[in-house]
């Protein structure tokens, strides 16, 4: 009971602390509208053979002056949201990076921040994070990688991240091909394409239940002192910006 306590109030918590990712979450607004258009961002439709689910980010539109990195993350977080309103998360999933056409004017847009948020938001959420797979990733993005696993990461989470030059055909290693999209050479009968556009007809549907939510945080005024999670401090070491580095 103390830890469903504990994870709802970390839920509603993080959205005060971590606004870049949690305020404006309307799926028409010019920023969302934008990454849809720039990363696919999606959840597969079909789960695989242990009941995980299986998120895929990818540039759609290579051009860096159509990035913004924290807004593919936020479309993620608002596919989840809308998952466990709907009764639909699994308890565990794989995130998978295709790096295929990032430049390194892309990956300097990148504080590695930003990825940490991405992982610790998981942390909310009913959900268990299985892997971590970056597929055509170039040199200049695995030192990223290679600094986040020593510096941002548990040991844990460390053995569970999965970096690769290599392209798609690498990803039987860790997901059964008859969930993965034709795009990555699988058996599903979807294309990143159909799943991008279909997750933003989903989130559009769902337009006025974001809105509402939006508006639902903690009131961090009546946190009680002796509290053992303090959302900006425990979680992120920053108050509303990824401006300051803090390592766990």
């Amino acid at each position: 009971m103390e830890i469903a306590k504990m994870k709802l109030d970390m839920y509603y918590s993080q959205r005060r602390a971590v606004p870049d990712i949690y305020d404006n979450c309307d799926p028409t607004g010019n920023e969302l509208v934008k990454s849809y258009k720039t990363v696919y961002t999606i959840t597969l439709p079909t789960l695989t053979s242990d009941g995980s689910s299986v998120t895929i980010l990818k540039l759609r539109n290579p051009d860096p002056a159509m990035y913004n990195p924290c807004e593919p993350i936020k479309r993620i977080n608002m596919i989840y949201d809308l998952m466990v309103h709907k009764a639909t998360l699994t308890s565990k999933t794989h995130i998978i990076y295709d790096y295929a056409e990032v430049t390194n004017a892309h990956v300097t847009q990148v504080n590695p921040l930003v990825i940490k948020t991405h992982l610790d938001t998981l942390k909310f959420l009913p959900i268990r994070l299985k892997s971590v797979i970056a597929i055509n990733c170039p040199k200049f993005a695995e030192k990223t990688y290679n600094l986040m696993r020593s510096l941002m990461m548990s040991k844990k989470l460390q053995e569970r991240v999965f970096v690769y030059a290599e392209g798609a055909s690498v990803l039987s290693k860790h997901i059964s091909v008859d969930v993965l999209p034709k795009d990555y050479g699988g058996q599903g009968s979807y294309t990143l394409e159909e799943l991008n556009d279909y997750w933003q007809d989903v989130l559009i549907d769902n337009r006025e239940w974001f809105l509402n939510e939006n508006e639902r945080y903690s009131d961090e005024s009546k946190r009680p002192g002796d509290s053992k999670y303090k959302p900006n401090e425990d979680t992120y070491g920053v108050e509303g910006s990824f401006k300051k580095l803090q390592i766990d």
